[in-house]
């Protein structure tokens, strides 16, 4: 699993948020299933090397 830092916004607040995917496609699918898909702003990035 990787880490993907991301940029939501919950409650009307615009907060970053980590989560743990495979790749980038399935960390936005986690994105917009927990937050919804017009509250992910950007494109998660990847940190970490793993």
């Amino acid at each position: 699993m990787k880490q993907f830092r991301a940029t939501v916004r919950a409650s009307g607040m615009v907060v970053t948020t980590i989560v743990f995917a495979e790749n980038v496609n399935f960390a936005i699918k986690i994105l917009q299933a927990q937050f919804g898909a017009t509250n992910m702003i950007g494109i998660p990035s990847q940190i970490g090397s793993g």
